[in-house]
């Protein structure tokens, strides 16, 4: 995980190269238990190796020791750091497996989009057909009339994700069938162990169905306003993270640039709360630079005199004042903004 978070393995055929080795360290029929079996291993193996290489050049048969084949499956001191081992692996290859699914959801996507322009190439034949694809991604139940219709697609979509796949837990463990050895590991007298093994079984049996459950997840983005959203507010959320990690270092201080940035964070908490109201009139430019350096505050006198006669005490009674309720009767819940809030996990910046 570490290797791949410091650059390397960025692509299938990179991480290939480490599949099929750590799913045979995997493997506890490779695992010696004590320096016996070690010792009996190696001198079957120099033994296999001089017959091979001697004037009659036999063919090396399969090395064959005497083992205690219960001794693995116990937790003791002699195997501790083999199960430990094995735990790190299982790790890698849920990280493997979060990356294939990433994989395939991205071209499941592409699939879906490029169904969706064909179709807008003639809106008037297939309209309910377009909605009720969009339908499948966002959750919705509506235009049941093109449901067959419509699975066919998603299953097609579906072959097309998982076809020729180097990245494939199923094919890259072929010499070596992953399913047994986790099927082994279950075995083991260590709980974290044959936890994470059983978990690592269950999705390798559901991938297809992941894959599905991921798209669900997925938010559609389909004009240029909500893109822009996205990017003020994910924008807005990274700066209001780093304000409110230092907080103890500005909030609650009078200092006029300090009695500024609780201004600013109360701003931006004003507009996360004011998108989750639906305005049909709402503009948000993010490329409006001006517009874009006045909202994030950049202006260092501009807003001097604001706050030139205020006290804490009076801030915080003008703030207070406000009414703090975010919808009222009259108005309507925007639920893609509020979803998309939600999916930036918006509502955890004034936790911490």
């Amino acid at each position: 995980e570490k290797m791949v978070m410091l650059g390397f393995y960025q692509n299938e055929k990179e991480i290939l190269l480490i599949m099929e080795p750590i799913i045979a360290l995997l493997d506890g029929s490779n695992d010696f238990i004590s320096e016996e079996e070690e010792r009996a291993f190696n001198v079957a193996q120099k033994q296999a190796q001089e017959a091979q290489s001697g004037p009659t050049k036999k063919k090396q048969a399969p090395i064959m020791i005497t083992r205690d084949k219960q001794a693995r499956y116990k937790n003791s001191e002699t195997n501790k750091a083999i199960i430990e081992i094995k735990q790190k692996i299982i790790d890698i290859l849920h990280k493997i497996m979060d990356m294939q699914n990433d994989i395939r959801l991205t071209k499941f996507l592409q699939e879906f989009n490029k169904s969706e322009q064909d179709m807008r190439t003639d809106p008037a034949r297939s309209t309910a057909e377009l909605k009720y694809l969009q339908e499948v991604l966002n959750g919705g139940q509506e235009f049941v009339d093109y449901k067959g219709q419509v699975d066919e697609k998603v299953l097609n979509w579906m072959r097309i994700a998982f076809m020729n796949k180097n990245l494939d837990m199923k094919f890259t463990s072929t010499k070596r069938d992953l399913v047994c050895i986790l099927l082994d590991i279950i075995l083991y007298e260590d709980s974290p162990l044959v936890n994470s093994a059983f978990t690592l079984l269950t999705r390798y049996f559901e991938q297809k169905k992941s894959v599905i459950k991921y798209a669900n997840e997925v938010q559609l983005l389909q004009d240029q306003q909500e893109v822009a959203i996205l990017k003020k507010v994910s924008g807005d959320l990274r700066d209001m993270k780093k304000e409110a990690e230092n907080s103890e270092f500005w909030m609650g201080l009078p200092e006029v640039a300090n009695l500024k940035k609780a201004r600013q964070f109360i701003d931006k908490l004003e507009m996360l709360t004011d998108l989750c109201i639906f305005r049909p009139n709402r503009v948000i430019d993010i490329d409006d630079k001006n517009k874009k350096k006045e909202d994030l505050g950049d202006d260092e006198d501009g807003d001097e005199d604001e706050f030139e006669f205020h006290n804490l005490t009076e801030l915080k009674a003008e703030w207070d004042n406000e009414d703090p309720k975010v919808c009222t009767d009259e108005e309507a819940n925007d639920e893609k903004n509020q979803r998309l809030l939600r999916n930036l996990r918006a509502h955890e910046i004034p936790i911490i």
